[in-house]
């Protein structure tokens, strides 16, 4: 086979892989506990990254371990040259450009998405997408880990141990002082058709009388108000991207042994030197 059909059966199988373990969410009762944090929040960018870093987290090392005991076995895997590492890396430059191009998707971000159209880089998308990025390079080792495993009750303790380490990071952010959902959850979250509504006194009422000088005075301070509460919450999106992206990432390195902890940032490198990247915010310190 060659290395382009090789790679798009690895793809393939990662793929099935993925939504296989997607379908599961609802079924899993020890899941609940993590997408009830976002579920709380009115904005649905919010649960987007949550369920992004999950499934980075957790279900891309449960799949990958299974792709590498596949019967029959990917070509990708096949001796001597083994190329799913460095294909594997070659594909994060992706996830950057995928959140980047969604960023201003109103399906995808709601509201969010106009900060995306304004401004010529997201913040939140680039954070995410670094922490996604990460958490990808991170989920190799723990794949390998969940491979190793000498039998299904061994492999099933090791994504056990992953899985709490997700879910006490979903704990933190719930726990933090400064937790935007906490707070965004009291509000509505507004929504582009809200604004034609705001014009719709200005419309009905009286030209060039005191009663229309009173609703503009209104309408003004309500679209202010209504600006201003987007600018903060999406600072508070951004800071929960952060954090939880940080606090995953750096918990399921915690999981790997020094060896793997230096191959990983081999790999960081590689990968920073495909997008020519040297730095940036949400890039974690070699550990």
């Amino acid at each position: 086979m060659t290395r382009g059909g090789a790679v798009k059966e690895f793809l393939e199988f990662l793929i099935g892989g993925f939504y296989a373990e997607y379908e599961a969410w609802d079924k899993r009762a020890e899941y609940a506990e993590y997408f009830e944090v976002f579920r709380k929040a009115r904005f649905r960018s919010f649960g987007l990254i949550g369920h992004a870093y999950f499934h980075m987290g957790y279900d891309l090392p449960v799949t990958i371990a299974t792709s590498f005991e596949a019967k029959p076995g990917l070509s990708i895997f096949a001796p001597p040259d083994d190329e799913a590492e460095t294909t594997f890396v070659e594909l994060s430059e992706t996830f950057v450009d995928i959140f980047e191009e969604n960023s201003s998707n109103y399906e995808c971000n709601g509201v969010f998405a106009l900060f995306a159209k304004v401004l010529p880089v997201s913040p939140v998308a680039r954070t995410a997408a670094t922490w996604v990025t990460n958490l990808r390079m991170v989920a190799w080792f723990n794949a390998r880990r969940i491979s190793r495993a000498p039998t299904p009750a061994a492999k099933d303790q090791v994504k056990a141990v992953i899985l709490q380490q997700i879910l006490a990071a979903g704990r933190d952010l719930a726990r933090h002082k400064w937790n935007p959902i906490q707070w965004l959850s009291l509000l509505p979250a507004p929504t582009r058709r809200q604004f034609p509504l705001l014009l719709l006194p200005v419309s009905v009422s009286p030209a060039s009388t005191p009663v229309l000088t009173v609703v503009l005075i209104i309408v003004g301070y309500v679209l202010v108000m209504w600006v201003f509460y987007l600018v903060i919450a999406y600072w508070g999106l951004d800071f929960a991207a952060e954090f939880l992206g940080r606090d995953i990432t750096h918990r399921l390195e915690e999981l790997l042994t020094p060896e793997e902890r230096l191959r990983l940032n081999d790999l960081r490198r590689e990968e920073r030197g495909t997008r020519g990247d040297e730095g940036g915010r949400g890039r974690p310190r070699p550990t």
